[in-house]
C-alpha cells in the first residue's frame, strides 16, 4: 500500500478497517509515516502513480 497510496489514505482505510495503533489510537497520516520510517519502507510517490 505504502508506495500506491499516501500515507493519509493509508491512515483513512486502516481507520474504516477498525486498526488501531498499537497505543489503541487512530490512525493519522503522521502515525503512518513514523512507522513506515521505523521499518524503512518506501512511501507514496505521486509521479509513479500509474492511474490504477
Amino acid at each position: 500500500m505504502a508506495t500506491r497510496w499516501s500515507d493519509a489514505d493509508i491512515a483513512a482505510t486502516l481507520n474504516r478497517m477498525g486498526m488501531q495503533t498499537g497505543q489503541g489510537k487512530t490512525w493519522t497520516a503522521r502515525r503512518v509515516q513514523s512507522l513506515r520510517t521505523v521499518h524503512k519502507i518506501s512511501g507514496y510517490r505521486s509521479s509513479d502513480k500509474n492511474g490504477e
